[in-house]
Formats: structure tokens, C-alpha cells, sequence
């Protein structure tokens, strides 16, 4: 759990800072059943109904990425990383990882 600096775009400065949960998994057969099941009893003992929508981030490989909301309200994501963002951070084995955000709801 951190705070996450929020640039303002169109004035390229610092707008708001952000509470986040975030984490992964990381292991030869991670993968985004795996995270799933973890961002599920996450949100179930927290006692929050979500919802899951595919996302298109480029950060996720396609089709294993998701965009996490209560409500119409987008909280985070989660999915498992591509495989060049794995090799940008050089991490060496598979990765999914997850960022929900925790303003308004804890």
C-alpha cells in the first residue's frame, strides 16, 4: 500500500497523489487464474462487489488483462505482464500482477 503521484497532462506537473494496493505474483506458472483468485478473496473480505472488463493495456498480454470496477467506477487492473515489459525490468520468469485504487472505500 502507497501513495501514487498523479501528473496532471495537460499542465505536465504533479495533480494529486493516489492511496493504491498493489502486488504480484511471480513464479515459473504464474499466471492470471492464479491472480484472480487472489484479487477475488481480496475484494470478498474486504466485502466489495467487482466487476471485470478486458482491458486493452499494453502492459498486460492480450486477452489476459483485466479493468476492475465497482459500479461504473474504475479501481484498477490486473492480468498477467507481457513478456517485454518482463524483460524491460528484468525480472526472468512469468508475472501477474495487480493495482487497485483505495480512495473512497476503505
Amino acid at each position: 500500500i502507497g501513495d501514487v503521484a498523479i501528473p496532471d497532462k495537460a499542465e505536465e506537473t504533479l495533480a494529486r497523489n493516489e492511496r493504491r494496493l498493489a502486488g504480484m505474483i511471480c513464479h515459473s506458472k504464474a499466471g492470471f487464474a492464479e491472480l484472480k483468485s487472489v484479487v477475488d478473496g481480496l475484494m470478498k473480505n474486504l466485502e466489495l462487489g467487482h466487476s471485470i472488463r478486458e482491458c486493452d493495456s499494453t502492459i498486460f498480454i492480450p486477452g489476459r488483462g483485466v479493468d476492475m470496477y465497482i459500479g461504473r467506477n474504475f479501481i484498477g487492473s490486473f492480468g498477467e505482464l507481457h513478456p517485454e515489459t518482463i524483460q524491460n525490468w528484468d525480472i526472468g520468469m512469468p508475472v501477474a500482477a495487480f493495482e487497485i485504487k483505495l480512495e473512497g472505500f476503505y
